[in-house]
């Protein structure tokens, strides 16, 4: 009874009551049963949050470290629950990469695939950026004179954020400038 891989030789030896005797020989060989290993990369997200107007994106690769052919389905989890599944067919020492993807609405999960290693993820809510207060310097310049404008932006929401800011002047656009504001902040 091997229980570890590699080649073996068997010898049969049969005697019956009248003392005659026969043998014969075997080979076998044991192989690694099928192993279906699986690492799992959270493509898309930048430690540990996503944010809820982004596809989540779990890259997995699973590799047969057997040497026998395996098929097995492998479940994307999201907190111990399985959404998605995936069947997958390898043969011994084979590897495959494949992609699950999922919407999530803002808040707390666990993922996990095929009941492997869980990660933390937060889904946020992008930041809503918008104008508190908007004023100019000075209602009336010279031509020589530079308009100072200034605008003061306020975030909501679990993220920073960054927008354009267009002004216009007289219907003709200066150029645009991005600012970025700061997680509820102003």
């Amino acid at each position: 009874d091997p229980t570890e891989t590699g080649s073996y030789d068997v010898l049969l030896t049969l005697s019956d009551a009248a003392g005659n005797t026969a043998t014969a020989n075997a080979s076998f060989t044991v192989g690694a049963a099928a192993n279906l290993e699986t690492n799992v990369s959270l493509g898309n997200v930048s430690d540990g949050v996503l944010l809820s107007n982004e596809t989540l994106v779990v890259t997995t690769t699973v590799t047969n470290t057997g040497d026998a052919a395996a098929t097995q389905v492998v479940g994307l989890e999201v907190d111990g629950t399985v959404v998605t599944t995936r069947t997958i067919s390898l043969n011994g020492s084979e590897t495959a990469t494949f992609t699950f993807r999922r919407s999530l609405a803002a808040g707390s999960y666990e993922i996990a695939v095929g009941g492997g290693e869980t990660r933390t993820l937060e889904v946020n809510d992008p930041a809503a950026i918008s104008v508190k207060s908007f004023d100019v310097s000075e209602t009336k310049l010279f031509t020589t004179e530079a308009l100072l404008v200034n605008a003061t932006l306020v975030t909501t929401g679990d993220q920073a954020g960054t927008t354009t800011v267009s002004l216009i002047v007289d219907g003709s656009a200066v150029p645009n400038r991005p600012v970025t504001v700061g997680q509820d902040t102003r």
